[in-house]
């Protein structure tokens, strides 16, 4: 009699999966040097988001990078690597992963981009050129002749050729750049090396930029753009949505409402493909993680401002450096930074700034010079200041001038409104009163 599924005893002998690829990805820095030679390990959906392996030379962590990969692990040994291929091992909770990079002599990188990665990365299964697609490639310096004339013969242009004087090339191999094939190349006797550099003409959709969540998922308002691979003939005809869609430029296509948030449907060469576009929702916590005294502190992207500190963060136009507060003598220039070009300030302020003036305002041009209002702050009285002090401080006259200067300039507000016009009278007649007060006291 057999045992039911309830009596049945565990198998003692994990699950092994043995088809988890490495991807081999290249990120050039300045000059066209190599400024990074990785492995991408492929993710599955429901395995560990963190998992040790074991390698070669020792034990490493893997963890989750996006939906479909770990994060990329710095190529140690780049020569012996690239030749002799990677395998990677894990076992955790009864089941075994294993990672492979296969070794070659030469390797086909495509533009990132098309898999959610920087740079350029090769792709999950075969790692045959594709048509009409930027590509570079890596192959051993003995192949070097043997690699131009496979590619002069896909319908690439010159390449662009660095051996292992470049930064970052590993010793031994050759890297051609600004490989693009134009023509589909009959494959050649089955093993040979070279079949990777022929072009197949079969068509394939490519979702190119935008902002990938995962897969075939895109952040709304920023949409990939929609391209093939392969031999398009003439009439080639693509719809999205059931409607047809137009040859853009770039080289991409489009249809009416091929951008809108939802789910898409293209459809191309009697196949079918999906994609999404999706809102995120920003619901993770947030604290303040890193307090540096300045008044704001910092949760991974995001600064929040600190209840009760002294100093005051704000973001001001990069015409208005001059910040005047409630106080007279509460008044503070931003020095913006001359290597960055930017249209605002971001500055910290050791007071509650209420209006943004122009540098220099009896000098402004008031065609275009405005008083930016930032907050609703009355302003404190001086007449105690005027008559504990003899003389004012250089603070209290900077602020006395400033805005004693703007009233001259008869500079308009930013933002007009009553609220706006009756706090600048106010806070005129607190500095008329004050250098009133100061010529008396002289």
């Amino acid at each position: 009699m057999n045992p039911t599924k309830s009596e049945r005893k565990p198998d003692p002998t994990p699950r092994t999966d043995t088809s988890l690829p490495i991807r081999l990805q290249l990120v050039f820095g300045r000059g066209w040097t190599v400024k990074t030679l990785a492995l991408v390990p492929h993710r599955r959906e429901g395995m560990p988001s963190s998992i040790e392996v074991t390698a070669a030379h020792g034990c490493l962590r893997l963890s989750e990078w996006t939906a479909d990969s770990y994060e990329p692990m710095s190529v140690s040994d780049t020569a012996n690597e690239l030749s002799e291929g990677v395998v990677w091992q894990a076992r955790e909770a009864g089941q075994r992963w294993r990672w492979e990079l296969c070794r070659r002599e030469i390797y086909v990188l495509a533009a990132g981009d098309e898999f959610g990665l920087r740079g350029f990365v090769t792709r999950r299964k075969d790692q045959r050129l594709w048509l009409n697609t930027r590509h570079v490639i890596l192959a051993k310096g003995s192949m070097r002749e043997q690699v131009s004339a496979a590619l002069a013969e896909a319908g690439c242009g010159p390449p662009e050729l660095c051996d292992s004087t470049t930064p970052g090339i590993p010793s031994g191999w050759v890297l051609f750049r600004a490989v693009t094939p134009t023509r589909a190349v009959r494959m050649r006797d089955e093993g040979d090396i070279l079949n990777v550099l022929c072009p197949a003409h079969e068509i394939d959709p490519q979702f190119v930029g935008g902002i990938r969540l995962e897969r075939n998922v895109f952040l709304a308002g920023f949409p990939p753009r929609i391209r093939f691979t392969g031999e398009l003939e003439k009439g080639f005809q693509v719809l999205i949505d059931h409607q047809a869609a137009q040859l853009a430029s770039d080289g991409a296509f489009e249809a009416p409402g091929w951008d809108a948030e939802g789910e898409h449907l293209l459809w191309f060469g009697d196949r079918t493909e999906t994609y999404s576009l999706r809102t995120m929702k920003e619901e993770w916590e947030s604290w303040h993680a890193h307090d540096f005294g300045t008044g704001a502190t910092i949760c991974g992207a995001s600064i929040h401002r600190v209840d009760g500190a002294r100093w005051r963060q704000v973001r001001i136009p990069g015409t208005n450096p001059l910040l005047v507060g409630s106080r007279p003598g509460e008044i503070f220039c931003c020095q913006p930074r001359h290597e960055i070009r930017s249209d605002t300030i971001l500055a910290l302020v050791p007071f509650a700034p209420v209006w943004a003036l122009p540098f220099d305002p009896v000098h402004a041009d008031k065609r275009s010079a405005r008083l930016v209002p930032l907050d609703s702050l009355e302003p404190v009285s001086a007449l105690g200041r005027c008559n504990r002090n003899r003389r004012m401080n250089a603070a209290v006259r900077w602020w006395v001038s400033a805005v004693n200067d703007a009233t001259r300039k008869r500079l308009a507000l930013s933002a007009e409104s009553v609220e706006a016009k009756a706090l600048w009278q106010r806070y005129r007649a607190a500095a008329r009163h004050l250098w009133k007060c100061g010529r008396r006291k002289q």
